[in-house]
């Protein structure tokens, strides 16, 4: 009866939860976390949509020199290039094409008299890279904000 009479005297022990010190630490940490992170995660996938571009890019001027090759002349428009052997990556939209894997960051394809070109459309456009073209040779080129012309080859096609 003893231990009855303690338990029921005996204080209810700590309370249970955050004090709001604890709740405001949490929410610094976090806020940090996401400052720092978010920032990283866009340009992880600014640079995969750019590799993404790229491989059309050299894709493209591989089927171009493929329609060169069987019909002395380089194709003027995307049809004949994308017929040779539809992919997914080449997307039909409004007329255009573009190299996307999603609605909202794509590179918008066009054909030059010498080679094929990739300006970034949408959230891409906010990339480094602010066009990316291969010439029907082979010729890589880029250019970027704040860069030379062969820094901005290094750095685009990578």
């Amino acid at each position: 009866m003893a231990n009855a009479r303690q338990t029921a005297t005996a204080p209810r022990g700590t309370p249970h939860g955050f004090t709001l010190i604890e709740l405001m630490i949490v929410v610094a940490i976090a806020t940090i976390l996401t400052v720092i992170a978010l920032p990283a995660y866009q340009q992880y996938i600014r640079k995969s949509q750019r590799d993404l571009a790229t491989t059309a890019l050299a894709d493209l001027a591989s089927r171009q020199q493929a329609f060169h090759i069987k019909r002395r002349s380089y194709a003027g428009s995307f049809e004949p290039l994308v017929a040779i052997d539809a992919t997914k990556v080449y997307l039909q939209r409004n007329g255009q094409y573009v190299a996307s894997a999603d609605e909202d960051s794509i590179y918008l394809l066009s054909l030059l008299a010498d080679g094929i070109q990739a300006v970034p459309k949408g959230r891409q456009a906010k990339d480094e890279c602010l066009s990316l073209s291969v010439a029907y040779n082979g010729q890589r080129s880029a250019t970027a904000t704040g860069h030379t012309a062969a820094e901005a080859r290094l750095l685009c096609w990578r």
